[in-house]
């Protein structure tokens, strides 16, 4: 009887082990991974609102940009501004621009008519469907530089643009009506829709609007029009919108039906569950005890290596880790015949900042330096400090066009930009040299490459500072002994 109780303790202190056991993995490990799963459910719906509005925008766009095709055709412009000059007739231009208009109408799918009018906004003459009054009233008085969508009719599928015509002096000489078709609308809005998310697109107070239909369910078509509308959503829908960026007058909605876009959580939640608690007892422990001295040492490897590859002032690379990157750059671009770009840039005048305000400004300076470099270069380039306030920027794929307009992109943005320091703030400028491999037809020796950039960023500071210059690759031979390099001659010179 003794030992049956013995035994039953034992059972009792197995389970509440395994109990806790498994108490402690569902708090610790289960919870965060149903919370990890709703953000990823919350995610899809922020990522289908923007890439619903990029699509839509791109569409909007390649829409704007035909009419400012129609309008910068030079032969018609030019016979415009001689008929505003009296020098030919009304009859004399519409011969000659109503054929070449009506081959404009024809080069683009989405255009189905263009109707153009005077400075007074007298009807001149029309390529293809006569606009409705109404539209052809406001777009005759309307002024402005820029195409401007007056109107989306998606029950007659026509998105109606107004276009300010301009002679190449820049004088107004004239607007277009455009009437164009909405089907690249309906089309992508329809594909953008999904089972348990439907979507609409909304102008201004138009209900009309447009909305998916594919795979489309009658409650959530009931939940898209009461969204078009502004009506409250039926129970079970919630509703995500976004206004795009270039006409804040579009809406695109997306309408999820929270039942169906949450069941996939429940079906991975509750097997989960139970293969946890089937698992725990007979092997968690021992892994864990296992894998935790191996897990810790790996993590405690990874941060070293971390650690030894970035400088510890500003979080930029280190010289060591640019050295081993220029090399692996310039053997694939030896390889792969593709151009590599440096820049080597220096704060001018950094040692008056540590003069006058102390070294600890100096290093809140070299902080925020590299901030503003990595908000300006690509996730490709690579950033590391040179030395002392000199920073080198590695461009992989880039020639030596595009290494000089991120050069100066990058100038014009640190002068612009307040520095701040403890009780204060500073204005700098830097200094930046160029070179690129581009037009190289032999390998470029890495000693050569950082030579010829550094006597770039020497002729900027030569040269009153506060610009971007661009060197030559010179084959040379390694300094000898007593022999100084661009970089030790502008150290002795000052910065």
């Amino acid at each position: 009887m003794r030992h049956r109780q013995n035994i039953h303790n034992i059972y009792a202190i197995v389970g509440f082990a395994v109990a806790l056991l498994g108490a402690n993995f569902y708090l610790l490990g289960m919870q965060p991974l149903i919370q990890h799963l709703w953000t990823i459910h919350d995610e899809r719906i922020a990522f289908q609102l923007r890439e619903s509005s990029a699509l839509i925008g791109n569409i909007l766009s390649d829409q704007r940009n035909i009419a400012r095709q129609v309008a910068s055709r030079s032969a018609i412009r030019q016979r415009q501004t001689a008929y505003l000059r009296g020098e030919i007739g009304r009859e004399a231009l519409i011969d000659f621009s109503r054929a070449k208009l009506a081959d404009a109408v024809a080069a683009h799918q989405d255009l189905i008519s263009v109707t153009r009018y005077a400075p007074d906004g007298s009807h001149l003459y029309s390529a293809g469907t006569q606009a409705p009054a109404r539209y052809a009233t406001s777009c005759a008085k309307r002024s402005g530089k820029q195409v401007h969508l007056l109107a989306a009719d998606s029950r007659q599928h026509q998105l109606y643009y107004c276009s300010p015509l301009f002679d190449r002096h820049a004088q107004y000489i004239g607007t277009d009506l455009l009437i164009m078709r909405d089907h690249r609308l309906h089309q992508a809005v329809d594909r953008q829709g999904r089972p348990a998310m439907g979507l609409a697109l909304a102008f201004g107070t138009n209900t009309a609007g447009y909305w998916s239909t594919s795979d489309t369910t009658a409650p959530m078509a009931e939940a898209l029009r009461r969204a078009r509308t502004g009506e409250a959503l039926p129970p079970g829908f919630t509703l995500a919108q976004r206004r795009l960026a270039d006409d804040p007058r579009w809406r695109v909605l997306v309408v999820v039906d929270e039942v169906q876009h949450n069941r996939p959580i429940e079906r991975q939640t509750l097997p989960l569950l139970l293969a946890i608690l089937a698992s725990t007892a007979a092997i968690y422990l021992l892994t864990v005890i296992t894998l935790r001295p191996i897990i810790a040492a790996l993590l405690e490897q990874k941060a070293l290596l971390a650690r030894s590859r970035c400088d510890a002032l500003t979080g930029a690379f280190n010289h060591g880790h640019m050295q081993e990157v220029l090399d692996l750059e310039l053997a694939r671009t030896a390889r792969y015949e593709r151009p590599l770009s440096l820049i080597l840039l220096d704060i001018d005048h950094f040692k008056q900042v540590n003069d006058r305000h102390g070294h600890q400004a100096g290093d809140q300076v070299l902080r925020t330096l590299t901030e503003r470099c990595r908000e300006a270069i690509r996730q490709t380039d690579l950033l590391a400090r040179y030395g002392g306030e000199e920073f080198l920027i590695i461009l992989p794929e880039t020639g030596r066009t595009q290494a000089m307009t991120l050069a100066e992109r990058l100038r014009r943005h640190i002068a612009r930009g307040a520095f701040p320091i403890p009780g204060d703030s500073l204005h700098i400028t830097i200094s930046l040299g160029v070179v690129s491999t581009e037009g190289q037809t032999e390998a470029v020796d890495k000693y050569n490459l950082i030579e010829a950039v550094d006597r770039a960023l020497y002729r900027s500071k030569r040269e009153g500072r506060d610009q971007a210059s661009y060197g030559a690759i010179v084959s040379t031979a390694p300094p000898a002994s007593g022999r100084k390099s661009a970089a030790a001659s502008r150290g002795e010179e000052g910065k």
